[in-house]
């Protein structure tokens, strides 16, 4: 269905002077197509005032209510913290990339102006990918903390450098009792993230799935899980020695303690993305090195035009 907004919130990554001046040469080119759009910074606070430009407040989600989807200059860091903060309005999202990998960024810095005119001409659409919601219940009965995550829930060890022991059910049936680092949790447009590192399979992101893999087992045999997202998963510490912390997309942690039980579920269209190229997953993971075919050129000579993005 043809995407064309009217408004645009301006997400910018915090205290990034260089992606501030393409926000606002961006605003202004914007401004002259009849396009609104709102300023702000990733972080939760704004740069100092003495630093000039448009002037900043600090980043909240009813920034995005009323406007038509969201345009964020960073990286896929940037992108996954807008991504839980704007759960509630669930707007589209549209990256210009900051960033070093920039899997999840559609646009270059250095070449954003024929994107941009392509989304006001109609040619992006809005591709849809499940996030997952997680809450911590402490052993107590007791809530420990509850949210979203864009590419992953994490359970692992803290600070020492020895495996734990993690019991995992699915829809209350008990899978299995790891001795092992910790154990990914993750949807399918998170799986090129930690989950890969890990040996975990790369999944096509609009598949309505969750992934489970665990990082460094000990002896037995669990290999990556492949879930429905609507498969309910519950994690539980079990050894009273061991010190577990619960991750979110690598930016947000919280501590669990034994008995605690960490409950994850996947939600679909939580995460809705503007594309220009509905395989744009699978070319970037030729781009981004994800997969090669060896040594030398990312394509063969004869399938060279077709590799480009």
């Amino acid at each position: 269905m043809q995407f064309i907004p009217r408004s645009l919130l301006i997400v910018v990554k915090a205290h990034n002077a260089e992606a501030m001046r393409e926000a606002e040469e961006i605003s202004a080119w914007l401004r002259e197509r009849g396009v609104s759009s709102c300023l702000v910074p990733s972080a939760a606070s704004a740069p100092p005032p003495d630093e000039g430009g448009i002037p900043l407040q600090p980043f909240d989600a009813a920034h995005a209510r009323g406007m038509d989807a969201a345009l964020i200059l960073g990286g896929d860091g940037t992108m996954l913290g807008v991504g839980r903060a704007l759960q509630p309005c669930a707007i589209p999202l549209l990256g210009v990339n900051f960033g070093k990998v920039g899997f999840l960024t559609e646009i270059s810095s250095e070449n954003w102006k024929p994107h941009l005119q392509a989304l006001m001409d109609g040619e992006f659409s809005i591709q849809g990918h499940n996030a997952l919601h997680w809450a911590l219940v402490r052993k107590s009965g007791a809530q420990g903390g509850s949210g979203w995550a864009v590419n992953d829930v994490v359970f692992a060890r803290g600070s020492v450098a020895r495996a734990v022991t993690l019991d995992l059910f699915v829809d209350d049936i008990f899978m299995s009792r790891l001795r092992c680092d910790g154990i990914i949790v993750s949807t399918a447009l998170g799986s090129t993230a930690y989950a890969a590192s890990a040996g975990g399979p790369l999944v096509f992101p609009s598949l309505n799935a969750v992934m489970i893999t665990p990082v460094c087992p000990f002896a037995g045999a669990f290999p990556p899980l492949v879930l429905p997202s609507s498969a309910c998963i519950r994690l539980r510490t079990v050894q009273s020695a061991d010190q577990v912390f619960v991750t979110i997309d690598g930016q947000e942690h919280l501590p669990a303690a034994p008995g605690d039980d960490l409950l994850i579920r996947g939600e679909t269209d939580k995460m809705p993305l503007l594309v220009r190229d509905p395989r744009w997953y699978l070319r970037r993971l030729g781009q981004r090195g994800f997969i090669l075919p060896g040594p030398g050129s990312y394509a063969p000579p004869e399938y060279a035009d077709e590799a480009q993005p």
